[in-house]
């Protein structure tokens, strides 16, 4: 039960389909998804947390021109928005994946990455967590 009520909040915080949002809305709303994934950037099935009470969390992450998040991970899945700029994320003995300004995208999950501004401009992200009360969005690695 508390992982329906976790899907349909985290639906309703990322945008919900255009099927959904007909019914649930007036004609007058837009509502226009940004992201559906069933796995994160590298392509690892997500899978919300199975202990601890559910949290939604929003952040908005900005990385100034040259700067770097420093190598972390996500222990929960995080939807990701940019919102300006362009980032580079390194996967840990992987790829690089750009991302910019209008992008959207399921973060890497218990995977080492590090997001670097190589631009001239601040990169800023709007990023939500699925995740458990009391957790941070990413560990440090």
């Amino acid at each position: 039960m508390k992982s329906c009520l976790l899907l349909i909040a985290l639906a309703g915080v990322l945008g919900v389909p255009n099927l959904f949002a007909e019914d649930a809305y007036s004609r007058a709303v837009k509502a226009q998804t940004i992201l559906k994934a069933k796995t994160d950037a590298a392509g690892h099935a997500i899978k919300y947390p199975k202990r601890g009470i559910p949290e939604l969390s929003g952040y908005l992450v900005e990385i100034p021109p040259g700067g770097e998040t420093g190598w972390h991970m996500h222990p929960y899945p995080c939807m990701a928005y940019i919102l300006s700029g362009t980032v580079e994320v390194e996967q840990r003995g992987g790829p690089v994946r750009k991302y910019t300004k209008g992008d959207s995208f399921a973060e890497l999950v218990k995977t080492q990455h590090n997001g670097r501004n190589r631009g001239k401009q601040p990169v800023k992200i709007l990023l939500f967590v699925a995740g458990v009360n009391g957790a941070g969005p990413s560990v440090k690695k």
